[in-house]
């Protein structure tokens, strides 16, 4: 069967440009690079459409065949080329090496990665097929892509051949708001199939209207428009990153642009080529196996101890050198150079069959390594705990120092039986009336007088009355106003009464119909001891706090309603009481600095069981994912609202690399502290300001293997209690 195949070099073009985006920003050269990704989509749906369109009839087995040898074939020997390296080089601890290479073979590895939450932007290089999330998902199109021609092709003949135009607009509108919908989570809106599709689509529907119609363009300077095209999609990799809050618009916008560059690519058929042209055709087939081996070799090359300078040239040559020599081995339709190609394929078989033997042996670490991370996650919430834990102890230790303060002299533990012992008086309406059962329970030595249908006129008599008996007490609650109040001067009058007392001011939860809240928040702001107790805030959104009239309390609301009273003066005592606490804070200073703060990542996590019963006095402030920049703004807050103790402690893992000038930004933030790094995967360097300490656990490590998991990164339980013990070392040698 004779197909009608035509070449357009202008979509070589936009392949190659597309290629170097995505390496120099693998390379890190780049930061808007990813967008080629989007362009390799639109190219695959045009060119696996106009593939199919210009054969008479559809195989299916001569579609997976042709598919086989483009696209997996090369993917397999990638993949086992690279297990076999990897095999050879065991300081890159790829410990996840088993469930990522099967996802890799099943076509999953999108959604692999989305279960293990690989972070695809992240600045380090944690696998060598990070990037075959999208190999995963173009496999996925693959395979159901001829059942989705066969349904357009059918459309097209039994309906209309503008049914498909609208099939598939359906479908790339249903992707992208799918997209847009998930572009708050970088990693579903860029991992997801359903969230990437719209860009395959979008080459289909363009190959499918070339096919019946003609590419929309503008005829004249065809050229002109095409490079005008090239030039946009070029300079958005300059100026867009991951971070951008745009990037899901531009990820859009450059699949359109693609569009239109396969457009205008696709005017003229070219025929012959000169050099540079032949040069790009041929770069513009290898650039799958490009693809393909980037992230592998620049994972292997951050385990290599080479000069910046000679380390991304030699990446770059081993990147086009190895992925040329696959593509030639690989050209079985190439007659010439037979016996040499033969030898080629014969030397990559041998090591791709080592690495399929190395896959099939490897361990599956998944369940040791998520029984790791459920003890990180755990450590981190016992972390959490102990930040409350050591709060709560600290203020118990603030109460020992406010006993010799006459109006806090029972503590903070007290305060909440001190407020409840208050000999209150509250005087209020039939809302009051309702509840006054439990605020008896609660307040037992309160006095509450409270009548159906008492407005504020009442107030100031019932008030004056008990004063006169001089048994008005120091606090006095008003729950007045459900049936409208008296207005400011009769407020003025009992606020006379009260003279200096403390004044709490509940307000009305019918607030829309008697307009008086705001009265009350304005005699606050006259009076400094009148405090506000919000019923109406607290009782908002819950119907079932009330009976059938919506403000008469049910049991529910009774209960809340006497809760509210309570925080509120005790709110009212704990304001005083913190005012206290902070003055006598500063007094203490000195105890405070003589405590330790441990700052670190996972490597502290790891750690932290074990190490917090030897310093269950100590501060610890541990995050999985504990960057330079957050650890420098904790230690510059802490320093200058003067609780940062004397002695803090750095533990870091791998994952954050620091160079001396990093420990050196940490030094010079805490100047006046004793700190202490602790180096794990690295050589310690060397320091020469007196208030820094090393504790080098990287050269005991060096000597016992033993000391570390599977992942070359966690510490086991060995490595635990040696670290431990140096800490402890080294404190003691300073004590």
């Amino acid at each position: 069967m004779k197909e009608n195949k035509k070449y357009y070099k202008l979509l070589d073009i936009i392949r190659v440009v597309s290629c170097i985006g995505v390496l120099l920003y693998h390379l890190g050269y780049l930061k808007g690079g990813f967008l080629s990704v989007c362009s390799f989509f639109v190219l695959s749906g045009y060119l696996s459409y106009t593939s199919l369109s210009r054969k008479e009839n559809v195989s299916l087995f001569d579609y997976y065949k042709n598919r086989f040898f483009h696209i997996y074939l090369p993917l397999l020997v990638v993949v086992f080329l690279t297990v076999c390296v990897a095999t050879f080089m065991p300081e890159t601890h790829w410990f996840q090496l088993k469930p990522e290479t099967t996802s890799v073979l099943f076509g999953y590895n999108n959604y692999w990665q989305l279960q293990v939450n690989a972070d695809y932007f992240a600045r380090h290089v944690s696998s060598p097929f990070m990037h075959f999330w999208y190999i995963g998902i173009l496999l996925q199109f693959e395979l159901i892509f001829p059942f989705l021609y066969l349904l357009i092709d059918g459309c097209k003949k039994r309906i209309h051949k503008s049914f498909p135009l609208i099939l598939l607009g359906i479908e790339i509108i249903a992707s992208i708001c799918y997209f847009i919908y998930y572009s708050h989570d970088i990693m579903i809106s860029y991992y997801d199939t359903f969230a990437r599709v719209f860009s395959l689509l979008l080459g289909v529907l363009v190959g499918y209207i070339h096919h019946e119609y003609k590419p929309i363009i503008f005829q004249k300077h065809t050229n002109i428009l095409f490079y005008f095209y090239l030039s946009i999609f070029i300079l958005l990799q300059f100026i867009i990153d991951s971070n951008s809050s745009i990037y899901g618009m531009m990820m859009i916008l450059v699949s359109f642009i693609t569009c239109r560059l396969i457009d205008y690519g696709t005017v003229q058929e070219s025929k012959e080529l000169n050099y540079l042209e032949r040069e790009t055709k041929y770069l513009s087939g290898v650039s799958y196996e490009v693809y393909l081996f980037q992230y592998p070799i620049i994972f292997f090359f951050q385990y290599l101890t080479l000069p910046i300078g000679w380390k991304v040239p030699l990446m770059i040559l081993l990147i086009f050198g190895i992925s040329y020599f696959i593509h030639f081995s690989l050209d079985f339709k190439n007659p010439k150079n037979y016996y040499f190609r033969l030898t080629c394929i014969i030397f990559t078989c041998i090591f791709c069959i080592y690495g399929l033997i190395q896959y099939i042996m490897a361990k599956d670490y998944t369940e040791e390594m998520n029984q790791l991370r459920k003890q990180l996650e755990y450590n981190q919430r016992s972390v959490e705990r102990k930040q409350v834990d050591y709060r709560k102890r600290i203020q118990e230790e603030n109460e020992e120092w406010n006993s010799v303060l006459k109006d806090l002299e029972n503590g903070e533990n007290e305060l909440a039986a001190y407020v409840s012992n208050l000999p209150i008086t509250a005087v209020g309406d039939s809302v009051m009336l309702g509840a006054v059962l439990n605020l008896y329970q609660q307040f037992p030595n309160g006095y509450f007088d409270a009548a159906v249908s008492r407005t504020d006129y009442e107030a100031n008599r019932i008030l004056q009355s008990i004063k006169n008996q001089g048994a008005l007490p120091n606090d006095v609650l008003i729950h007045l106003g459900t049936n409208g109040q008296c207005g400011l001067p009769c407020q003025r009058e009992i606020m006379s009464t009260c003279e200096n007392r403390n004044v709490y001011i509940v307000t009305v939860s019918n607030d829309n119909a008697v307009h008086v809240n705001q009265s009350f928040y304005d005699l606050a702001s006259m009076y400094s001891n009148v405090t506000i107790i919000d019923w109406a805030g607290a009782s908002s959104g819950h119907p079932e706090y009330f009976v059938a009239d919506g403000v008469h309390l049910t049991g529910d609301g009774m209960r809340s309603y006497t809760q509210t009273i309570y925080d509120g003066i005790y709110h009212h005592y704990h304001k005083q009481y913190e005012e206290k606490k902070n003055s006598i804070l500063k007094e203490h200073e000195e105890k405070e600095n003589e405590k330790i703060n441990f700052y670190g990542n996972q490597v502290l996590l790891n750690i932290y069981p074990d190490l917090q019963k030897e310093f269950n006095e100590s501060r610890f402030i541990a995050k999985d994912d504990y960057s330079l920049q957050e650890l420098l703004k904790e230690i510059n807050l802490e320093s200058n609202e003067q609780i940062l103790p004397k002695k803090i402690v750095i533990a870091m893992d791998d994952s954050e690399r620091y160079m001396k000038e990093d420990y050196k930004k940490i030094i010079s933030t805490a100047k006046e502290q004793e700190i202490y790094f602790i180096f794990v995967y690295h050589k310690p360097f060397s320091f020469k300001e007196k208030n820094v300490h090393v504790i080098d656990f990287y050269q005991d490590s060096q000597l016992q293997d033993s000391y570390f998991m599977v992942d070359g990164i966690h510490l086991s339980k060995e490595g635990n209690k040696k670290l431990i013990s140096l800490i402890q070392k080294e404190f003691k040698k300073k004590d």
